[in-house]
């Protein structure tokens, strides 16, 4: 991005937004789109995301969506299905 980072937070504040959410977001976006298209497994895609282990992604995609990654996977499968 080309900016220091006291610079990128101080954007940040303007939208009322921190640097840890919008890390979040990008990482719930990429796991989303992961688990929903492709046949990944959630060690496969927890590494590609940066996580020393699968268990950490876990809690980490609990946190952002209320569900496990193996279920939200079954879910989107089942509406693709449904649609």
């Amino acid at each position: 991005m080309r900016v220091s980072t006291r610079t990128l937070q101080r954007k940040l504040e303007l939208v009322g937004r921190d640097f840890a959410e919008v890390r979040d977001e990008a990482l719930k976006d990429l796991a989303s789109d992961l688990l929903s298209n492709s046949d990944h497994s959630v060690s496969y895609i927890s590494c590609t995301l940066g996580y020393a282990d699968p268990a950490s992604f876990t809690v980490a995609f609990k946190r952002w969506t209320g569900t496990s990654p193996t279920a939200f996977r079954a879910a989107s499968r089942y509406q693709a299905r449904a649609s």
